[in-house]
C-alpha cells in the first residue's frame, strides 16, 4: 500500500471540546467586532430632537430682556432699593415686604464683565439708593423679573442711565419709547460714559448673551 493510501487510512482526530469552544468564541469575537465596525448609521429619535430643540428656545427665552408676558395694564406698586445686580437690574422690596427683581424695562446696560459694566451698576446705585421707588410693571420675562420703569421723584431712572450713557435702548424692544431713543442719542453724540470708550469695547450687552 501507497504512502498517499496510508495517509488517506489513518483516523482524523476529533476536536477536543475545549479546540471547539476557543474556535466558537473566536467566531462570535470576530462577528461582534464585525457588527460595530460595519453597523448602518441610525438617525436620533425625532423626540429626542424635539427634547433638546426645546431646551435651547428655553436658554435662549431666559437670556432675552424682552417680557415673556404683558399686561394690559401696567401694575404699580411702590418699593424700596433692596440691592442693584447689575447695571439694569435691581432687587427692590415692596410695601408687602416681599421682594422682587426688577428688570429696567426698554434698558440694556453691559453686563459686569463688559467694558463700563461695573460703572453702569455704580450708576444705577447712585440713582437709586436710600430713595423711595415707583415700580411701573408692564410685564413678566420668562425668569420671573418684573419688566418695569423704575420712578423717582417723578424721573424715569431708566432714561437717566441712558443720558448718562451708561446703557443703551435694548435693541429687542419693538417700540421703544421715544424719550428713551432721545437720551441714548443725547449721550452718544456728547460721548458720555460707555460712548467714551473705544468702538471695540462697545458690544451690545445682548451680543455677548447671544440674544440679539
Amino acid at each position: 500500500m501507497g504512502s498517499a493510501n496510508l495517509i488517506l487510512a489513518m483516523p482524523l482526530s476529533r476536536p477536543t471540546s475545549r479546540s471547539l469552544a476557543l474556535i466558537l468564541a473566536g467566531g462570535a469575537a470576530l462577528g461582534v467586532l464585525g457588527y460595530y465596525k460595519f453597523r448602518p448609521q441610525v438617525a436620533a429619535p425625532l423626540g429626542g430632537i424635539k427634547r433638546q430643540s426645546a431646551t435651547v428656545l428655553d436658554q435662549s427665552a431666559g437670556a432675552n430682556p424682552v417680557p415673556s408676558r404683558r399686561f394690559a395694564t401696567p401694575f404699580t406698586y411702590s418699593a424700596r432699593l433692596k440691592r442693584v445686580i447689575d447695571g439694569n437690574t435691581l432687587a427692590v422690596i415692596g410695601n408687602n415686604n416681599r421682594e422682587y427683581i426688577v428688570l429696567l424695562a426698554d434698558t440694556d446696560a453691559p453686563a459686569l464683565d463688559q467694558p463700563y459694566g461695573v460703572q453702569a451698576r455704580d450708576e444705577l446705585q447712585k440713582l437709586t439708593s436710600n430713595m423711595a421707588l415707583q415700580i411701573v410693571t408692564t410685564g413678566v420675562t420668562a425668569k420671573g423679573m418684573d419688566y418695569a420703569r423704575v420712578v423717582v421723584d417723578g424721573s424715569d431712572v431708566g432714561g437717566a442711565l441712558l443720558r448718562a450713557g451708561a446703557a443703551r435702548v435694548t435693541s429687542t424692544s419693538s417700540s421703544p419709547p421715544s424719550d428713551l431713543i432721545a437720551f441714548e442719542q443725547e449721550a452718544h453724540a456728547a460721548q458720555r460714559g460707555l460712548w467714551a470708550l473705544p468702538a471695540r469695547d462697545r458690544m451690545r450687552p445682548c451680543w455677548l448673551r447671544g440674544d440679539c
